[in-house]
């Protein structure tokens, strides 16, 4: 018989492998349509690949990383809420596609120019909804989720 080390339940190199060679290659399971407040509101999400959030406006759903552009910190905290997308370290806003909409003092503080806005975008996420259910994939090539789940 052959026994699985223990070590693989807790061992943090091994669950980051895991990760990488499985998770970042499956469609994961993130949230319920029921768990948005409105069609104007985002969940956060928590996945083997990262905090993501999924925002849903006009009944249409993107994803990104939790992570704002200028210094990555959290741009929400909690598990869902109305579609304001306002990093609360500086206080760098998004829309629902996670394109930069403001830098308050942008050109001033950073050298950024609104122009330039339109170019800086969150890192999206692969997002699919299947019936009622919304799901995740952080491969730039996603495998075709009918497969997964056939």
């Amino acid at each position: 018989m052959h026994k699985v080390n223990f070590k693989r339940y807790f061992d943090q190199d091994f669950f980051e492998k895991e990760n990488k060679k499985l998770f970042s290659k499956l469609w994961v399971f993130a949230c319920a349509v029921v768990d948005f407040e409105s069609d104007d509101s985002y969940v956060l999400a928590k996945t083997p690949f990262g905090e993501i959030i999924i925002c849903k406006k006009n009944n249409e759903y993107n994803a990104f990383y939790n992570k704002c552009l200028h210094r990555g910190h959290p741009i929400v905290n909690k598990r869902k809420g109305p579609l304001k997308l306002v990093c609360p370290y500086h206080c760098w806003s998004y829309s629902s596609d996670g394109k930069l909409k403001n830098i308050p003092f942008g050109e001033k503080m950073y050298g950024i120019k609104k122009e330039q806005f339109k170019k800086m975008s969150l890192k999206k996420i692969q997002i699919i909804r299947l019936g009622d259910f919304i799901f995740l994939n952080a491969d730039k090539n996603p495998i075709k989720i009918e497969k997964q789940f056939n």
